[in-house]
This record gives structure tokens, sequence and C-alpha cells, in this order.
């Protein structure tokens, strides 16, 4: 022990070139840890701000995509509303529609609309043809339900090659017509019965009951015959 204090006596310059070595690499190796721990700590919001970001713009585009899959699912359609509501004519909706939205979109129904064989809970079809017929008109179910496309076409086909006779049908076979029931198919045979035979179609809207919108609907279906 006392050669080492004599030894460090001797040699005191040494001694305080090495403890002021020592004290500067302590002092080095502190600030590079807290200048590295500060970049680490300042670097973690970045990331996570930058992970935040990324997986609200994967939701966004989840969201945009589930979007365009329900749009695409509603297909636009166009609805012919005629007879007693405020607004008749062509509507544009979509498949996801019922009968009642549409014809809130036509300005809802007149005060002598008759509701009760229509059903407004109806999903709509495109090319579909709905009649709203008034309290006291009497109609066919045909001619209240609405009317698609493909049996427009079968209604053509049985317009153009089995028209009705009106002079020589009975009452069953007047009932097929669009607008006529029962109790217009017996007042039909009554008028013919009491004034003769019809000479033109056009005749048949002097009978009570059939006015010109049952004419125009029925017109194509019928004949006086030869």
């Amino acid at each position: 022990m006392d050669h080492l204090k004599q030894w460090m006596k001797e040699h005191q310059v040494v001694v305080k070139v090495v403890i002021g070595g020592i004290s500067a690499m302590c002092l080095i190796g502190g600030v590079l840890f807290w200048q590295m721990a500060g970049i680490k700590s300042s670097s973690q919001p970045v990331e996570l701000e930058a992970l935040l970001a990324s997986e609200i713009s994967t939701s966004e585009k989840k969201e945009e995509i589930s979007k365009s899959s329900v749009d695409n699912h509603k297909e636009i359609i166009m609805i012919d509303l005629k007879g007693a509501i405020k607004k008749p004519g062509v509507y544009q909706g979509t498949s996801e529609m019922r009968l009642i939205d549409m014809i809130a979109l036509a300005g809802g129904f007149l005060e002598n609309a008759n509701q009760t064989p229509i059903n407004l809970a109806l999903r709509l079809e495109d090319q579909m043809v709905i009649y709203i017929p008034i309290i006291g008109e009497e109609l066919s179910i045909e001619a209240i339900s609405p009317v698609q496309p493909k049996e427009a076409n079968h209604s053509e086909n049985q317009k153009t090659n089995e028209q009705v006779n009106i002079n020589t049908a009975d009452v069953s076979e007047l009932q097929k017509l669009n607008g006529i029931g029962q109790k217009k198919a017996e007042t039909i045979l009554q008028h013919r019965e009491e004034n003769g035979s019809f000479q033109t179609i056009e005749e048949l809207k002097n009978i009570s009951g059939i006015g010109v919108k049952i004419f125009e609907g029925l017109k194509e279906q019928i004949t006086v015959g030869q």
C-alpha cells in the first residue's frame, strides 16, 4: 500500500490524465445514452401515429367497398303510376322501394282513392304499371294488380288473337276483359237485350260504370264482330 502511494506521488501527472480520461469517457457515454433515448422516445409517437393512420385508411376503404357493394344491388327501376293519385306519371326509384314509397313520390292518394285492394307493401320491379282505383269503381283483380312486362306481353298476344265479341259473349267471357266484373258484365248483357247489338266498340262507354279509363284499358280486347 505504501509503495502504491509512493508511486502515485511520483506519477501524479499520469494519474490525473487517466482520471480525466475516464471522466471524459463517462460524460460522453452519458450524453450519447440520453441522445439515443430521446431519439427512440420521439420516434415512438411517430410510428404509432403512422400505424393509426394506416388502420383508419384501411377501415375507410372497407367502408367504401361495402357501401359500393350495397349500392350495386339497388337496381334503378321505372314505374308507371295511374289512377287516383295526385301526380300520375312515370317515376324513377330503386328495387329496394315499396309501393307506398313510390306513391309518396307521386304526392300521395286523392281523397276518393280506394286503397282497400292495393298492397302498399308490394316490392317494385322495373316497368310495372300500377293503377289506383277510386271509391265505388269496379275493377277486376287483373286491373288493380301491377302489370309486369312479361304479363303485359302475354296480354298483348291475347288482345291480338283472342278478342271478345261483345255482341255474343256471355257473362263469364265478358269478365275476362280488363275492368269488367260480374255486375258490369250483366249490365252489358242487359243493355244488349234492350237496345240490340253494339254497332261500334265505342258504344260500350254508354253503359253506366264504364268510363273512359276502363274503356281505354279494354278497347284492344273487344270487337263487335262482322
